[in-house]
Formats: structure tokens, sequence, C-alpha cells
């Protein structure tokens, strides 16, 4: 009667220590990840105007891509982009690991 007692505990904490190893691995992987995130210095300007972006992504070993919303890229940590032509341009950031991706997107306003 005490060994079945003592196999049923046994059992129960190896199962509880087993579910809580998995929910710490995908706690750090979810902190790894990353997490888009940038500032603009002004939400407009007249033309022709130069932005610096603020990269405040989050994550390890990211890679960024920029999209400025006049048909030009770039792959920099923290670019400068300059608009000559007046406009709406939607200004997304992409940032990607090996963990997954994430995207933020602010309008900039160009008279």
């Amino acid at each position: 009667m005490h060994l079945q007692r003592f196999s049923f505990l046994l059992i129960i904490f190896l199962c509880s220590f087993l579910v809580s190893c998995s929910e710490t691995d995908n706690l750090i992987d979810t902190v790894n990840a990353p997490t888009a995130s940038f500032t603009l210095p002004f939400n407009n300007c007249s033309a022709p105007c130069t932005v610096v972006f603020t990269n405040k992504s989050l994550g390890v070993e990211n890679q960024y891509l920029w999209y400025f919303g006049d048909g030009t890229t770039a792959t920099d940590f923290e670019p400068t982009h300059q608009y000559n032509t007046p406009g709406s341009y939607n200004i997304t950031l992409s940032v990607t690991n090996n963990l997954g991706n994430s995207t933020s997107t602010k309008l900039l306003e160009v008279n």
C-alpha cells in the first residue's frame, strides 16, 4: 500500500516538474523574440525633409528592414532618409530573428 502511494506521488511530482520546465522554455523564447518599435523626431515636415529614425526594438540577433513608404528600403539599425516630395508616408520597420518577426508602422506627413 505504501509503495503504491509513493509511486503515485512520484509520478505527480515528475509530471508537474516537466510541465514547469516546458513553460519556462517557452518564456525564454518569448523574451528573446523580436518586438519592433521606433520613433520619429516629428510627425510632419516640409520637403525636402531628412528624418533620422530611432530604433527601440527588442530581441536578440535581430535583422532590420525599413520600408520608407516611397518605394525605398534600408537594413540599417537606425537609418536616415530624405523625403523630397510632399505626401503621406507609411513607414514600417520589420524586425526578424530565429524566434519570429514583428512589425511597427507610423505615418509621416510631408508638406
